[in-house]
């Protein structure tokens, strides 16, 4: 048996809502997790598909990359959605992909045609140029078709870079659906150039190559983190993500805090963090519907943050993930089998209007701080942080004292309140500035002679820099 979870489109715009809502077909774009099923029927799979990591919590990117061969629909046009039963029998285009697609350009492409004489085997068109599809037309895009590219050496008088595809991916009668070329007659493409409207020339392989140039210069300004599975993976099977490096997190030594979260530790109705897939640590959060014992699974539903002030408005739509304030309950479900994606059982407040909750620091309860934080701070500076760890000690009506923790010599993750002469290190954080508490960080209160009062922290939940044991 295979398990697997089907990724449903996640529209950016009213056009898209519109073509979604009509269950006209999607193959690139946003996409979301849905229905986790059990098959024994592989054959209905077709190929591995490249993604990126999207902005959004439990959110995939599927976007045209440069290589790939793609159908697009025939005679295309937005505004199918509103009379969609009328195009249920559609005709195709075959592309090949020359540029990465870019947001707020698109992806350059180059029509492909069939070779006489044999079943799937095809060229790129000698007469056009690659031309531009702009990012808004995405769902022009029909289909990926996998693929195997020929070199010369594979079959005596075969062009080399000719390409042969799977016919599962083609409509039944090819020679009918597709411009077919003879394959003596036809030419290698040498024409680089295409005639604008101005007269002209453009030359089309300098646009792909400065759209490749701009695509990779967003990619290395918008970095991501390394991702934790929400099914318990490896991360994800993009090749083509650079890999982020490996930490091994130390063992606790004083307190098991895998224990913590297993599967006996789950009720209905509590509410709990999962680890986040943009920066590792524990800022989703997740009500807990059932847990069905007889398959140990957990079912919850997702907690959406309310922003309040216009800034975390901003930092919600651009993807950011916070770690306190209100939630309220939302549709979205899932089934989890295993618990190592969850950190820690929350304490929460009820809120008086609606089905909300108050996540809040509490007192005795140890949180991230970002470290040197501002109101002016963007979706980049978040991303790229430093971190202060902090003991909750007061909580007053307009603000919340906190005192610095520093690292203990000698451990990995013992950590001793800070201090300034013969008093503990500590500051005043007020209500209004609650973003500027990242994550709650599950801690154990030391009680042995050396160590009263200090704290040893879950590892997982630790920034990486502050666990580099330090020796005496």
């Amino acid at each position: 048996m295979l398990q697997f979870t089907w990724l449903e489109h996640d529209p950016l715009y009213d056009a898209e809502k519109a073509w979604s809502s009509k269950e006209l077909p999607v193959a690139c774009g946003s996409f979301r997790l849905g229905r986790t099923i059990l098959t024994e029927d592989t054959k209905m799979f077709s190929h591995v598909v490249s993604w990126t990591k999207g902005m959004k919590r439990n959110s995939y990117e599927i976007y045209p990359k440069k290589g790939e061969v793609w159908a697009l629909f025939m005679g295309w046009d937005i505004n199918w959605s509103s009379d969609s039963h009328d195009h249920r029998s559609y005709a195709y285009d075959v592309v090949e992909i020359t540029s990465d697609f870019a947001t707020g350009s698109g992806t350059y492409v180059i029509p492909l045609v069939k070779i006489k004489g044999f079943v799937s085997l095809f060229v790129r068109s000698s007469n056009e140029a690659p031309f531009l599809i702009p990012s808004g037309d995405t769902l022009r895009f029909s289909h990926s078709i996998p693929f195997h590219r020929l070199a010369q050496t594979d079959r005596k008088h075969i062009p080399d870079g000719a390409l042969e595809l799977d016919t599962a991916s083609l409509p039944s009668d090819l020679e009918k659906a597709f411009t077919t070329v003879n394959l003596y007659s036809w030419e290698m493409p040498v024409r680089n150039t295409e005639q604008s409207q101005d007269g002209a020339g453009t030359n089309v392989q300098d646009e792909v190559e400065k759209l490749n140039q701009n695509t990779k210069s967003e990619q290395d300004n918008g970095s991501e983190a390394s991702v934790i599975d929400d099914n318990c993976g490896d991360g994800g099977n993009d090749s083509s993500q650079p890999e982020s490096p490996s930490f091994d997190y130390p063992d606790p030594e004083f307190c098991n805090f895998t224990s913590l979260r297993s599967f006996d530790k789950f009720k209905k109705g509590q509410v709990w963090a999962l680890y986040c897939d943009i920066d590792k640590f524990p800022k989703y959060y997740v009500f807990i519907k059932s847990i069905d014992p007889d398959d140990c699974t957990v079912h919850i539903k997702w907690l959406e943050h309310c922003p309040c002030a216009q800034m975390e408005k901003r930092l919600v739509q651009e993807g950011l993930p916070i770690g306190c304030g209100t939630f309220k309950v939302s549709r979205q479900s899932d089934i989890y089998d295993c618990t190592n994606v969850f950190s820690h059982n929350v304490e929460v407040t009820l809120a008086s209007i609606g089905k909300k909750y108050e996540i809040l620091p509490r007192v005795g309860q140890v949180w991230a701080l970002y470290k040197n934080w501002s109101h002016a701070w963007a979706f980049e500076d978040y991303s790229r942080c430093e971190y202060i760890l902090a003991e909750v000690l007061e909580i007053s009506n307009g603000n919340i004292t906190v005192s610095c923790l520093t690292k203990v010599e000698g451990f990995s993750a013992v950590f001793k309140p800070e201090k300034k002469g013969e008093s503990r290190s500590a500051m005043s954080i007020a209500k209004n500035d609650l973003i500027m508490f990242s994550h709650q960080i599950p801690a154990f209160r030391l009680t042995n002679d050396n160590l009263c009062g200090y704290w040893e922290l879950d590892p997982a939940s630790v920034p990486e820099v502050l666990l580099v044991r330090k020796t005496k």
